[in-house]
């Protein structure tokens, strides 16, 4: 089979870059090729999911989308090889498909480190919608489960899994959680409102191995302390699936290296998403993903368009826990704003506002935000909002 255009991956990438090729060229024949046997759904929804009664795929749009647009779709079909100098594709189920231009948006797969144990039942990564299912089923049964990581999807899990009534750990390698979004001191006193607000939390623990026989009993850590648990969330991040393109024309480092039109190393193949390196970066976020989608589009349709890294912060509401942070968090100067259970915190260097954290309260995030993008000075800001004082 033969196409103008073959979409690898059926994420918000894929999705959006068939969407913009169809705004481009109406007439152009387009496949949709993914592993799952899904349309595509908000990845970014599962982790809610958890607690929900109603776990219902979170569609982005309705199956007759492809129909209305002329896109083709083969789901539940993984590509097995690419052949980039040919345009060419050859699927699991035996089919080929070449086309005049290929995108690669594969994604990435949650990050399960090599700990011994890790193949026990009880113990799951949560990246696709299947992996939601699975681990709805298996923890009705048992009420004690252990997040694995305590950065911001850690932390999302945990509060999902407490809404659902389980006793609820979040165990981390470092002393505080969240060490992306916080200064030592701020996680410092997350790590205490976590525990106020009922988690079990264990800090500065590298696990060992995972107790059980069958399936998972227990965590042993390195320092010889272990915790009892029915199941385990591993959220430690994740990585570019790249085994695809290993060992083809396609250049790769951490993820498939891609120019600003999202174009690869090979004329007429664009990657975008989760699996791509633009700008010496690995994003793994919806709306990058979203926006990458749009500008391979764009160029693959043949209207130039350019993609510039956002400039990223974070946001967590956590039932009382209520956390902003952007820019570069620890350097330079402090000032601070701490009043109840506000502790707002601005991150100077040479006179310019490089950081910010709001804890407590997150009402001043916009101002704050436009503190550190448009590079404004502290003497200009340092009583606007709050008044900050130099620590």
């Amino acid at each position: 089979m033969n196409f103008n255009y073959a979409i690898v991956g059926n994420g918000i990438a894929g999705y959006t870059a068939a969407k913009e090729i169809r705004k481009n060229d109406k007439e152009g024949t387009i496949v949709l090729i993914s592993e799952e046997p899904y349309e595509t759904y908000y990845r970014i929804k599962i982790t809610e999911l958890i607690c929900e009664d109603d776990t219902t795929q979170p569609y982005v749009c309705d199956a007759s989308w492809y129909e209305e647009h002329d896109v083709d779709k083969e789901l539940n079909a993984r590509v097995k090889e690419i052949i980039p100098e040919e345009k060419r594709l050859i699927l699991e189920n035996g089919k080929e498909i070449t086309a005049d231009k290929i995108l690669l948006a594969v994604g990435a797969s949650a990050f399960v480190p090599p700990i011994k144990g890790v193949e026990k039942k009880g113990i799951f990564a949560l990246r696709k919608y299947e992996d939601l299912i699975q681990f709805r089923e298996y923890v009705e049964k048992y009420d004690r489960v252990a997040v694995l990581g305590g950065g911001i999807l850690g932390l999302e899990a945990a509060e999902s899994l407490k809404e659902l009534g389980k006793e609820v750990s979040i165990i981390d390698r470092s002393d505080y959680v969240m060490t992306r979004q916080l200064n030592r001191e701020l996680g410092l006193s997350l790590n205490e409102q976590l525990k106020d607000e009922g988690y079990s939390v264990y800090l500065n623990k590298n696990t060992e191995c995972f107790l059980g026989d069958d399936k998972v009993e227990g965590i042993q850590f390195d320092d010889g302390t272990s915790i009892e648990v029915d199941a385990v969330l591993m959220s430690m991040g994740v990585r570019p699936n790249l085994e695809l393109v290993k060992d083809t024309a396609i250049e790769i480092n951490r993820g498939i290296l891609v120019n600003e039109k999202m174009e690869t190393s090979v004329e007429g193949i664009y990657a975008a998403g989760d699996v791509v390196e633009v700008h010496d970066q690995v994003l793994g976020l919806w709306t990058a993903s979203m926006e990458m989608g749009k500008v391979a589009g764009s160029n693959l349709s043949g209207v130039e368009a350019t993609y510039d890294v956002p400039k990223l912060f974070t946001k967590l509401d956590m039932g009382d826990v209520q956390i902003f942070s952007v820019g570069a968090i620890g350097e330079g100067d402090v000032y601070k704003y701490d009043e109840g259970v506000e502790h707002h915190r601005l991150f100077v260097k040479d006179g310019i506002v490089t950081g910010a954290i709001l804890y407590g309260n997150t009402k001043a995030m916009g101002k704050v935000k436009n503190y550190v993008y448009q590079q404004k000075a502290i003497a200009d800001v340092q009583e606007e909002v709050y008044p900050f004082t130099k620590a």
